[in-house]
């Protein structure tokens, strides 16, 4: 059935979606974190 297909398809990129932004999310907090680290210990040294 091409309709099942095209469901199957729709679904897996919505999955595919949601773990892209999650991984951008988490990756800015880490480029955040790492600025943040660096800053603060500038600031101190």
């Amino acid at each position: 059935n091409l309709t099942d297909v095209n469901e199957k398809m729709q679904y897996t990129n919505h999955v595919l979606n949601i773990v892209v932004v999650v991984l951008i999310l988490l990756l800015l907090i880490l480029l955040l974190l790492a600025i943040y680290g660096i800053v603060m210990n500038s600031g101190r040294a």
